[in-house]
Order: structure tokens, then C-alpha cells, then sequence
């Protein structure tokens, strides 16, 4: 009989130890793309806060939040950096953080 160290079920990974860090990067990476392959319209100058945002929670956030709830509160913290990073870049566009500005605030 063989073990295996990972498999995917229902697009999430389990892995043997149960461990969730895996997971949370893979989401974060998968998030990452769908926010860049939807850059066109989120830095459009001809749509809205609003609309971007409502974009953003229809096409972004569910592949972020994929069974949240099986990661639990462990992974929570880098999911929400990621998240407000990218709302931050929908509403301000792209700004680098400085000294004097406080980076993760909207």
C-alpha cells in the first residue's frame, strides 16, 4: 500500500499532516491571477469605485475564500493582507507604501 503526501479534492489540497500553508498559498496565487487578468477593467479611469469593487467581490474574492472554512482562523491573516492589498489598489490605483502613508489602511 502506498501513501502520498498531497492530493486535490474539490479544487482544495489536503495534504498529510494536515497542515493548511499549502492551501493558503495556492489560493493566494490563484487569487493573484484572476485580479491581474481583470487589471484591464479594474484600472480603467472610465468605471467607478463601486463597479470595481462589485467586480472584485464577484470575481476575485470566491476564488480567495474557496473553503475558507476548512482552513479555519490559522491561515486567516495572510488571506486578509492579500485582500485588502487588493482592494487598496482597486480604490487608490497602484502606490507604493512610504514612510508616511499607513500601507494596509482604506
Amino acid at each position: 500500500m502506498t501513501t502520498v503526501s498531497q492530493i486535490k479534492y474539490l479544487g482544495a489540497l489536503i495534504t498529510a499532516d494536515a497542515r493548511p500553508d499549502e492551501e493558503i498559498h495556492n489560493r493566494i496565487e490563484q487569487a493573484r491571477k484572476a485580479f491581474f487578468n481583470t487589471s484591464k477593467v479594474f484600472y480603467s479611469p472610465d468605471i467607478d469605485n463601486d463597479t470595481k469593487v462589485f467586480v472584485y467581490k464577484a470575481l476575485v474574492r470566491p476564488i480567495l475564500t474557496y473553503q475558507l472554512q476548512s482552513i479555519g482562523s490559522v491561515g486567516l491573516n495572510p488571506i486578509m493582507v492579500f485582500d485588502r492589498s487588493c482592494l487598496q489598489r482597486l480604490i487608490r490605483g497602484y502606490d507604493p507604501p512610504s514612510e508616511n502613508k499607513q500601507y494596509w489602511t482604506l
